[in-house]
């Protein structure tokens, strides 16, 4: 099979457990589910790409530095459990301790990936669910912050190639910089964990941590509550795809009140940071790398060597919080 991928470009899978688990509704249905969550009217110029995308890309990543078959086959799994609009699950079945860490998704991995079509390819090529449900097992797939993991390679690297911030020859040249020693992702040198710390920084800013973000995820979260509460749509279709949601949504936009919960989820402008008066305080999480390199013959971190990088690593670590106030919507007419 020819695989083309947006970052890593073209690559043959051949591997005939890797063939099936693609086919396999689970990962299908990661197809329908935007890495972003709903990002299109709040930033427009990122190319829309898929849990599917970014599933395949840990996978690749993966197996171009010759990690076993078994931590390729949970990279290529570990997203299974995402809800439709991907982090926007964390606001709205989660707590504020979710909404800090985003990894709602992860909490019932273990019990969702045993309701899926998977356990069966991988009991037929000799493997059990359960041998993918601890995150230990697979070093290079999965590390905390501030540490890199393929993981975390992949979704800063797409978000950058999706918002055009960089482009496949750039990427291919941090990877020939890149190499795995004793299940750590090590630099060449200092400049090229620089480099990435700086992207994934921008990143991080522009994205993940952004105002824009944490409107979209609550205005999604929102609408998606009223609608649960009204039985618009029921706790299931939370695990189908993000376009069969918004299909059943729409359906009842003769409802005044999701006329203006679906608004703002269109509307850039629905909602002001504003401490002294708010309806919400939203807390988002934050990501920073601290990569390790090689420098002056030894392996080090990015900030033993770069001092303002330790102080910058330090207060990123933390959440950002985030009062919003919503102010009066567009309505539909600006959609």
């Amino acid at each position: 099979m020819q695989y083309e991928d947006r970052v890593f470009g073209v690559h043959t899978i051949e591997e005939p457990i890797i063939l099936e688990l693609l086919e396999t509704k689970a990962m299908q249905r990661l197809r329908g589910i935007d890495q972003s969550g709903y990002p299109h009217p709040f930033f427009p110029e990122l190319v829309p790409h898929s849990r599917f995308e970014h599933s395949v890309g840990v996978y690749l990543l993966l197996k171009k530095y010759n990690a076993s078959l078994y931590e390729q086959i949970s990279g290529l799994l570990h997203d299974l459990s995402h809800t439709v609009f991907s982090h926007c699950g964390d606001y709205l079945l989660g707590d504020c301790d979710a909404q800090k860490e985003q990894t709602h998704h992860d909490l019932f991995f273990s019990s969702f990936l045993l309701q899926t079509d998977v356990p069966r390819v991988l009991e037929k090529y000799g493997f059990s669910a359960e041998d993918f449900f601890d995150d230990t097992n697979f070093p290079l797939r999965e590390k905390l912050l501030p540490d890199l993991c393929a993981d975390r390679i992949d979704y800063a690297l797409r978000t950058a190639v999706s918002s055009n911030k960089w482009d496949g020859e750039r990427v291919q040249s941090t990877l020939s910089r890149l190499q795995v020693e004793e299940n750590q992702w090590i630099f060449s040198d200092l400049e090229a964990a620089r480099e990435y710390g700086q992207l994934f920084a921008e990143m991080n800013t522009n994205y993940y941590t952004h105002f824009l973000s944490v409107v979209m995820h609550y205005a999604v979260t929102e609408c998606l509550r009223y609608c649960l509460e009204q039985s618009y749509i029921r706790y299931d279709d939370l695990y189908t795809t993000d376009a069969e949601v918004l299909d059943k949504v729409k359906r009842y936009l003769d409802d005044p009140r999701l006329v203006i919960l679906f608004a703002r989820m269109h509307d850039a402008t629905c909602a002001v940071h504003d401490p002294d008066q708010f309806h919400e305080k939203i807390f988002c999480k934050s990501r920073v790398v601290d990569p390790l390199c090689y420098h002056r013959g030894e392996v080090v971190r990015l900030s033993f060597c770069d001092p303002s990088w330790e102080r910058f690593v330090r207060e990123e670590r933390h959440p950002k919080v985030y009062s919003l106030r919503f102010v009066e919507s567009v309505g539909l007419s600006r959609m």
